[in-house]
């Protein structure tokens, strides 16, 4: 690991009470795989507790002014650029075209969840069309037809309250890749620190912000890793992220969905491989990172099961003992991955 993310690291173990430092390192990762040309867009959802210290570590990152763009709040209007607003004389840029080349942070996503239901579906809809580079609006004004095209990664932190809103993850879920940030295991520590951080907060985050910007600044971007096992971890990462839906009154699968090819997920994959080695992880090491996402893109109690499954534990009883569910959903969540085509083949992946 480079230097400046050990300064980094350090400084965040020092103030804040922060056990998954491979979660920070993926962070960076994705931060600094900003600078690969000619990319696809990479969207990184951080998923975790309030208080945890996601908020703090993109405040770093929004800290360096040039390279990173806050947006904590949108609206359908402003993506589709039918409102522009004026700043004194001035007309200021449309959302996209302001957002084009950033690398965007959004501390908290619940504000756009707060909007009503009609709202939410609207933003997420264009913003599945955004994924792809470009939109395009019609207007029964005479501003007519509209195309924008943009082109910008996307870092947002968020609580476990958004893996409930399925609207979400049926418009854009698949087109983030998801972080899950766990609690601290000393959370007395994490308590004890920020009552000591209280009244010094300002020059910690000086601290911070400016140990994030060595970082930017000492990172190049560095040639794409042959990853033999990347395309599989994909594949299967597209498989254990899709839903299943069933009838709410008697549990019956009624809708046996196609499981989409794992092309988006291996893009992203192959960008964060980069950035791991831009930060200094030694090739033959990434693989662990890649496989911590794979497990962190589908629902904590399917996550649940796999991870029994890992640890040699086969009989449904056993696994709603060590998972804390009941053999009924043990039952059916095994049923489900069956329907997508889980095969036990897949364990070698993971391990």
């Amino acid at each position: 690991m480079i230097a400046e993310v050990e300064r980094y690291k350090e400084l965040l173990g020092t103030h804040l009470e922060i056990d998954d430092m491979q979660a920070v390192e993926i962070v960076i990762a994705v931060a600094v795989s900003h600078k690969i040309p000619h990319s696809e867009m990479l969207w990184l959802r951080i998923i975790g507790a309030s208080g945890s210290g996601k908020t703090e570590i993109l405040r770093t990152l929004l800290s360096q002014e040039g390279y990173c763009t806050a947006v904590e709040s949108i609206t359908p209007g402003a993506i589709r650029r039918g409102y522009v607003a004026k700043k004194g004389t001035e007309v200021e840029k449309p959302l996209l075209e302001r957002l084009r080349g950033s690398l965007v942070i959004t501390k908290e996503f619940a504000v756009v969840l707060t909007k009503d239901r009609d709202t939410q579906k609207e933003i997420f809809g264009l913003l599945r069309g955004v994924h792809d580079g470009y939109l395009d609006a019609d207007y029964g004004s005479e501003q007519g037809h509209l195309h924008q095209e943009t082109h910008f990664d996307w870092i947002l932190g968020t609580t476990y309250w958004v893996l409930r809103q399925q609207q979400l993850e049926t418009l854009l879920g698949s087109r983030f890749v998801d972080l899950k940030w766990g609690k601290p295991i000393g959370e007395d520590n994490a308590v004890v620190k920020a009552v000591s951080n209280d009244g010094f907060l300002d020059e910690i985050r000086e601290s911070l912000n400016k140990a994030m910007g060595s970082i930017i600044l000492n990172t190049v971007a560095l040639p794409k890793p042959q990853l033999d096992y990347l395309a599989p971890l994909a594949n299967l990462a597209a498989l254990l992220r899709t839903p299943i839906e069933r009838d709410t009154r008697t549990n019956e699968i009624y809708d046996i969905p196609q499981v989409e090819l794992g092309t988006r997920f291996g893009q992203a994959m192959s960008r964060i491989a980069r950035g791991l080695i831009m930060i200094g992880v030694i090739p033959k090491d990434v693989k662990p990172y890649l496989q911590r996402l794979v497990m962190d893109c589908m629902s904590k109690k399917r996550e649940a099961l796999i991870k029994s499954w890992l640890k040699g534990i086969t009989k449904q009883q056993d696994i709603a003992t060590e998972t804390r569910l009941s053999v009924a959903y043990v039952n059916r969540t095994t049923q489900d991955l069956h329907v997508l085509g889980w095969e036990d083949k897949y364990l070698a992946l993971l391990k």
